[in-house]
């Protein structure tokens, strides 16, 4: 690992990597084990068939689609260009393809100024050899995408966190708002982390400057998208409107913490048919209205439902436990032994990752961007519904860096861990501070 051109072996790696994932793609082709189809797939069919930007509501109250905000738009768009370009689904399996290899190169560059060149490249290794990042390319689903943003995102964090340049700020707002254009639950991690830097260690003036500026990049990016919603619906809409759907799933007396549809058809009958008789935006209201009246009515049964989250978001959703049990997963055969494999191999990566966090707690100040990320991840799993693939996107890019730290440290016998550039003097007013990171 410490030998050679730095540039030669990572391109001997990524090459690697490529020739893994396009085999087990074409591979999974005449198996019948791709399924390259998913709700917002489906919205971008609508948009390249002339239909808009429209979404049937999972079928549960009509079957005429809607032209809505339902999803959030940047990924639609992204698929809609491949579909229009290349006129096949497939596209979008190899794009994944790419997608996952730009996710291990960033996790590259993003190791080797905080822990070293040797850190960097086991971690460029573990990610292009870890099973869940090649076993879902073959799947319809946006983790790729929302993966690359948000490795993306944590990076330049983490530049704005012990650098503080005002145009590195400005453009992490920016990336923070193209992410929330995907998956805006993200918008709370922005917030967590404006609130980091609002409280550090920097002068009042310039922490206000850089939380300005974080902020200012993600809503100039957001707000054409706001405003598009307006003129088209006259309704406020930020992002998109299934917050309260997902919020529903997992609070109301019925959940299991999984996504239900019929939990949604039977509330409405509950309601004399007043999901039924709204439009994206009503139903959207009144389910944020019913899951809190929940949350309200039941305060020790939500709590204890909040919990279980937690551990499920850290282990694994009901849904994907019976996959791995029954051996399939509906229509998505693959699904099953997606599941199977990243069991085994995540069980794996939190043996290596968990050690390479301990090693790391002295460094926690200087790392905050990413126990934030951690820490954002749980609370949007304990508060709404729980779905693997979001601590996939979210969490385990992450658990792939203190892999590497650990693994680095055995097969070393050093620390793996470089100092960056603020702890001899903080970095937003120049004074010295030689226990910054203690």
């Amino acid at each position: 690992m410490d030998s050679g051109s730095e540039s030669g072996f990572v391109g001997r790696v990524l090459l690697l990597g490529l020739l893994l994932r396009l085999a087990f793609l074409l591979f999974s082709i005449p198996l019948g084990l791709i399924y390259l189809h998913g709700d917002e797939i489906e919205v971008a069919w609508n948009l390249a068939n002339g239909r808009g930007y429209s979404f049937d509501y999972y079928g549960l109250f009509s079957s005429t689609t809607t032209e809505g905000a339902f999803f959030p738009p940047v990924y639609v768009v992204n698929v809609y260009v491949l579909l229009r370009v290349f006129h096949s689904a497939l596209s979008v399996g190899f794009q994944n393809v790419l997608l996952s290899l730009a996710v291990a190169w960033l996790l590259f560059v993003f190791c080797k100024p905080l822990f070293g060149g040797t850190t960097a490249r086991v971690a460029l290794l573990i990610a292009v050899l870890y099973p869940p990042f090649t076993t879902r390319i073959t799947q319809g689903s946006p983790v790729y995408f929302k993966m690359f943003l948000m490795v993306l995102l944590v990076m330049v964090l983490q530049r704005v966190w012990t650098s503080s340049r005002f145009g590195t700020a400005f453009l992490g707002g920016v990336i923070a708002g193209l992410l929330a254009l995907t998956m805006p639950d993200v918008l709370l991690y922005l917030g967590l982390f404006v609130m980091a830097v609002l409280a550090g260690f920097y002068r009042p003036r310039r922490r206000f400057r850089i939380a300005v500026l974080l902020l200012l990049g993600a809503a100039l990016t957001i707000a054409p998208w706001t405003l598009r919603n307006w003129i088209r619906f006259q309704q406020f809409c930020l992002v998109s409107n299934n917050g309260g759907f997902n919020l529903y799933m997992g609070n109301n007396a019925r959940t299991i913490n999984e996504v239900q549809y019929r939990n949604i058809v039977d509330l409405d009958g509950e309601l004399g048919g007043e999901l039924a008789r709204a439009n994206e935006f009503g139903r959207d209201r009144i389910l944020y209205r019913e899951s809190l009246r929940y949350i309200a009515q039941n305060p020790g049964i939500a709590t204890r439902r909040f919990l279980e989250r937690v551990v499920l978001h850290w282990a694994f959703r009901p849904y994907a436990l019976r996959a791995m049990a029954t051996g399939r997963a509906g229509p998505n055969r693959g699904f099953a032994i997606y599941a199977w494999t990243y069991a085994a191999s995540y069980a794996l990566l939190l043996l290596l990752a968990v050690p390479g966090m301990v090693r790391s707690r002295q460094r926690w100040r200087e790392l905050a961007p990413i126990w934030l990320a951690l820490v954002y991840s749980t609370l949007v799993a304990a508060l709404f519904v729980v779905q693997t693939k979001m601590r996939l996107i979210k969490v385990e890019p992450f658990l792939v860096v203190f892999a590497a730290v650990c693994f680095a440290a055995l097969a070393t016998g050093r620390p793996g861990r470089r100092r960056a550039a603020i702890p001899q003097r903080c970095a937003m007013d120049g004074r010295v501070s030689p226990t910054h990171l203690t």
